[in-house]
C-alpha cells in the first residue's frame, strides 16, 4: 500500500488534519550544539494545545516543508539535549519501577563517623552500591558514576587550577 516511511506520513496529515478536534501545528526545531534546524509536526487536541504527539519530517522534503510553512501556525522551539549517565538511567529507571522511596533503601558509606549517601563526586548523581553496571560491579570504593564524569572533573579542575595561576 506505502512505499516508504514518507507515504505514510503525508497519508498520516491529511487524515489528521480533517478531524475538528485535532491542531496541527509545525515545529521549527533548532537543537543547541547541532547544525540547522529540524521540523516535526505536532498534533494536539484542542483542549490540551501544548500536548500531544510528534512527526518527525526528513529534511530533503523541502518542498512539502515549504507547503506546511505556507498552511500552518509555525512554532520556534530551542532544544538542549541533556546526556546522561549510565548510572544515571539506572536510577531514573529503578525510581520510575518502584517509586522514590527506592532511594531510601540505598546502602550508605560510613564518611566521617556518619552514614551517608554515595554520589557521584561530579554530577551528583546516587552511586547503587550493589548493583551491576556495563558487567562492572559497583563497589564503595566507587566515587564517579561513569569516566565521563571523571573526566570532566578532571577537566574542570584544570580549568580551575589554569585560572588561578594566571591571576598569580
Amino acid at each position: 500500500m506505502f512505499r516508504n516511511k514518507n507515504d505514510i506520513e503525508s497519508s498520516e496529515t491529511e487524515v489528521r488534519t480533517q478531524d475538528p478536534h485535532v491542531e496541527v501545528c509545525l515545529l521549527r526545531v533548532k537543537i543547541r550544539g547541532e547544525r540547522g534546524v529540524t521540523y516535526y509536526l505536532r498534533y494536539s487536541r484542542s483542549d490540551t494545545p501544548r500536548q500531544g504527539r510528534l512527526a518527525s519530517i526528513p529534511n530533503q522534503e523541502r518542498k512539502k516543508i515549504r507547503e506546511l510553512k505556507n498552511s500552518l501556525r509555525v512554532e520556534d522551539r530551542m532544544w538542549t539535549v541533556i546526556k546522561s549517565t549510565p548510572m544515571n538511567r539506572l536510577v531514573a529507571d529503578l525510581i520510575a519501577k518502584k517509586g522514590i522511596k527506592v532511594l531510601d533503601r540505598i546502602k550508605r558509606r560510613k564518611v566521617g563517623g556518619k552514614l551517608r549517601l554515595m554520589v557521584c563526586a561530579y554530577c551528583r548523581t546516587p552511586i547503587l552500591r550493589g548493583f551491576r553496571l556495563n558487567g562492572e560491579l559497583i563497589t564503595r570504593a566507587k566515587v564517579f558514576c561513569s569516566n565521563s564524569c571523571k573526566m570532566n572533573k578532571w577537566r574542570e579542575e584544570s580549568r580551575r587550577k589554569q585560572r588561578i595561576n594566571a591571576l598569580k
